[in-house]
């Protein structure tokens, strides 16, 4: 969603127009700088172009402050790259892939006018860029201006007719002022025109679920899933769209489907199976879970919930050798497990255990209810 826009995401290529010096200085800490940068190492270029003296600064001042704008940037400190920026663009020899570099600061300090006004003063270097088109119809977005948001794009797809980034940015935009039809209609077209990819599909399905259109989702997904047969994250997607309408035995089937590909979904997929009122099934899932800890405080829920008490209370062992009895809602389990088989001595020596305030009121029922089956017995027959 265009709320959510990184400004990482239209970082794309700034590296590479990292001014050069044509003079390398004996000691030439903003080469290393550039270095560092270059290769992802952030923190360390900060410090590196700190410690440059006032003297190479000035002598280098263009390639200094873009440097240092570029680098600030990078590690999202929109102000220190925004005031870097300013400084590179006063220099005589400033080129105008400064004033694309400053919108981007401005558009990550949230000043959506200011970004564009710099865009526009970029002139080609910043048209022949699809992520500049891309970041002045957010900047748009962002300032309430839905119009020339969209109007940019329509601009851009002229002069990049072969660019799906767009036609994906416009199924966005469409989606966010809840024109859905609009949407499907486009991403029809963008998967007739375009080779689409299962993350594509994911996208679109997971704007459409944002905006509560499960069913254009489910339709979206289910064709993806033809058409994606090895995509785990499809299934997953899918998965989810169905749990948003109860539909648990479906969601299950996809995602014990998924887990065959993916280890990690096994235990969801247990839990899906219990929604959906297989237990034997759910069970049998969870004997394949690997995490030891996440499959024991599974098992102990399975069990309890199956009404398998006494295999539940046999648990105590297992759950102490991975630490879960430091867990209060296992105790409680436990309790619940032991009062069910009328293990009352055991049961209380659980909730002693527990002092947690959400679970106060649950430990002085059960309490409650075992003292008066102490007194009065046939009541708890």
């Amino acid at each position: 969603m265009l709320t959510r826009i990184s400004i990482l995401f239209f970082l794309t290529g700034v590296l590479l127009a990292i001014p050069v010096s044509a003079n390398k200085p004996k000691a030439d800490n903003i080469g290393l700088a550039a270095l560092l940068l270059r290769s992802g190492d952030y923190e360390r270029a900060w410090g590196v172009i700190n410690t440059i003296d006032t003297k190479t600064q000035a002598k280098e001042a263009y390639r200094y402050f873009t440097l240092r704008g570029l680098i600030a940037l990078n590690r999202e400190a929109f102000a220190d790259a925004r005031d870097a920026f300013i400084n590179a663009a006063a220099q005589s020899k400033a080129e105008p892939m400064v004033h694309i570099h400053l919108a981007r600061a401005y558009y990550g300090l949230r000043d959506y006018a200011a970004c564009i006004r710099e865009i526009d003063l970029g002139g080609e270097t910043g048209t022949g860029q699809v992520t500049v088109w891309l970041l002045k119809s957010a900047a748009y977005w962002q300032a309430g201006d839905q119009q020339n948001s969209w109007s940019t794009l329509l601009a851009a797809r002229e002069r990049f007719p072969d660019e799906r980034r767009l036609p994906r940015q416009q199924f966005m935009l469409l989606a966010e002022m809840g024109l859905y039809q609009e949407a499907m209609t486009l991403g029809s077209d963008y998967f007739q025109h375009f080779n689409p990819e299962a993350q594509d599909s994911i996208a679109f399905a997971q704007t459409l679920l944002a905006g509560g259109q499960v069913d254009q989702a489910i339709s979206l997904l289910e064709t993806a899933r033809l058409r994606f047969a090895d995509s785990i994250k499809v299934k997953q997607v899918l998965a989810h769209a169905y749990l948003k309408q109860k539909r648990y035995h479906s969601a299950a089937d996809l995602l014990e489907e998924a887990a065959q590909g993916d280890s990690a979904l096994i235990a969801d997929a247990a839990e899906l199976r219990r929604k959906s009122r297989q237990p034997q099934r759910a069970l049998y899932l969870n004997t394949l879970v690997r995490e030891q800890d996440k499959k024991l405080k599974q098992r102990l829920a399975l069990l309890i919930e199956s009404g398998r008490f006494s295999e539940a209370v046999q648990m105590d062992a297992a759950l102490k050798r991975v630490g879960l009895l430091d867990n209060q809602e296992i105790l409680y389990a436990l309790a619940y497990a032991n009062f069910k088989l009328a293990r009352f001595p055991q049961a209380q020596r659980y909730l002693e255990g527990i002092n947690r305030s959400d679970l106060f009121n649950k430990v002085v029922e059960l309490n409650g209810v075992m003292q008066g089956c102490t007194t009065q017995p046939w009541n708890c027959l």
